[in-house]
């Protein structure tokens, strides 16, 4: 039997090695290694089983190279580096059989080039290690997995832990001092979104006036270049002196003054006549009557106060307001020729915002001192009484009209444009801000909804739920699966009550 059997193979040109290998063959190879059937040569060396494993480099390259370079699991893990590589990896299994074996539950990923660190330690093999591709050519950078959490939709390019750590996603460590624009003074209180809006971080403009045109009182007349007066430490704190650094110190009434009065061209201010009437001449209620020498009546302390005393001289002193107006504001035909009428309204039609709906005497409410200064109304007795920031506000910031009574007392009627929800909340300011400031809010998810903000719903903000705007009662969804339909894994197999699994700690992690 034997002889018939040498007789075959001579018969086909196989030699004696070659039969008896396939003879003693103890099975399939996989369907990878397929090929390398046809001559056992290919992994084995005979007589020498320590051979197999620099076969396998042979073919493996990339293993190799892990193993000479001690890089990467093969060359970090001194146990799979000194064993055999069928120690991990069987063979003569079949042709769909697995060729890696090993304890997937115990595995020591600090043996690899991507220890696992913070958050990532809880994080599932599945997550990052997807079916088909090779462990070792899982993701590593950041972006490549984080790209769903990139709020700043990849404006700030894909090194996302020069900001964020390991431990969560929402520490972040940024240091705007090693940026080209270090925050010092006021700047260093102003939250990221006041300057970088719709997370716009590149190509954000580093010069004042770009972000203070706002403020710009002289509307642009003294140039765009606000650092050579303004400091950080104030927008309203001015470093320009301008007693020492020109030749016209400012005194008296000229202390107070905006840079706009005097200097009124475009760009930087220009050099201007120093005489009294090169300023005032539009104020000259003489008409240039009495010359151009004006410091012969008036002072510097205050060109409406004159040599004139019109508090001996007449039957009408000047007090309060009055005090500081220029002759020709009332006596319009002259001093001479017109004989003026001493009560308010006589002067004042022009300015009753009321239109002559509350009667002419305007003594009743205003005074003296200023017409729009003290006045005696009592808001406290209507049905909004003045109460934090609001006693502070003009009245013609909520009285745009005439007729106050149209003027609607819900906080969005003049707070639209401070609304940062969008909307998204409602127009019921008042349930979490107060008048006290904007920026004074107090509201208590767990107490004043049906849906408490516990685990990681705690440190969300507004706008991560309530995304619609509403004319009404701020509302949000309040099943899991409304807001984590993205970070269901499953494709809905299991169902849309993710809480039977899932907590709120962690939507990676599982209830015990």
């Amino acid at each position: 039997m034997l002889l018939m059997l040498v007789s075959m193979c001579l018969a086909a040109q196989v030699s004696a090695a070659d039969f008896l290998d396939r003879m003693m063959s103890p099975g399939d190879l996989h369907q990878k290694h397929e090929k390398l059937a046809e001559n056992c040569k290919n992994c084995h060396v005979a007589f020498d089983k320590k051979a197999q494993s620099r076969r396998c480099r042979d073919c493996h390259k990339d293993i190799d190279r892990q193993i000479l370079s001690s890089k990467g699991y093969h060359g970090l893990d001194p146990m799979v580096r000194s064993s055999s590589c069928s120690r991990c990896h069987s063979e003569h299994k079949g042709r769909t059989a697995v060729l890696v074996v090993f304890d997937r539950e115990n595995f020591n990923h600090n043996f690899t080039n991507y220890p696992l660190k913070g958050g990532h330690v809880r994080v599932s093999c599945g997550a990052c290690h997807t079916a088909g591709v090779k462990f070792s050519k899982a993701p590593i950078d950041c972006v490549q997995c984080h790209l769903g959490d990139d709020r700043h939709k990849g404006q700030l390019g894909g090194k996302c832990a020069s900001c964020h750590v390991e431990t969560t996603w929402k520490s972040v460590r940024f240091d705007h001092q090693a940026t080209k624009f270090p925050l010092t003074g006021a700047h260093s209180k102003v939250q990221c979104g006041t300057c970088h809006a719709d997370q716009r971080y590149r190509g954000v403009p580093k010069d004042c006036f770009s972000c203070h045109q706002i403020d710009d009182t002289h509307k642009g007349s003294n140039g765009k270049l606000c650092a050579s007066c303004h400091v950080t430490s104030s927008w309203k704190t001015v470093s320009f002196d301008h007693s020492r650094q020109t030749r016209f110190p400012l005194t008296g009434g000229h202390v107070g003054l905006k840079c706009v009065s005097c200097h009124k061209g475009e760009g930087r201010p220009q050099r201007l006549d120093m005489s009294c009437i090169s300023c005032h001449r539009a104020d000259d209620r003489h008409k240039g009557a009495n010359g151009t020498t004006c410091e012969r009546c008036h002072t510097a302390s205050s060109w409406k106060k004159a040599v004139f005393d019109h508090d001996a001289q007449t039957r009408f002193p000047l007090k309060g307001s009055h005090g500081r107006l220029q002759c020709a504001a009332c006596h319009k035909a002259g001093v001479m020729a017109q004989k003026l009428a001493t009560d308010c309204v006589s002067c004042h039609a022009k300015d009753d915002v009321h239109k002559g709906q509350q009667g002419k005497n305007c003594a009743r409410c205003h005074n003296e001192k200023a017409w729009d200064a003290k006045v005696k109304f009592d808001h406290g007795l209507t049905r909004f009484p003045l109460v934090g920031l609001h006693a502070t506000v003009s009245c013609e910031r909520c009285h745009l009209t005439a007729a106050y009574r149209d003027t609607s007392r819900e906080c969005v009627a003049c707070h639209v444009k401070d609304d940062r929800h969008k909307q998204t909340l409602g127009p019921s300011c008042g349930d979490c801000h107060n008048p006290n400031g904007w920026r004074f809010w107090q509201f208590d998810h767990d107490t004043q909804t049906s849906f408490d903000l516990n685990g990681a719903h705690s440190g969300l903000v507004c706008s991560a739920c309530h995304t619609e705007k509403t004319s009404g009662k701020a509302r949000a969804r309040s099943t899991c699966i409304s807001c984590h339909r993205a970070d269901d894994k499953h494709r809905g197999e299991f169902g849309e009550r993710c809480e039977a699994c899932h907590t709120t700690q962690s939507f990676k992690g599982l209830r015990q």
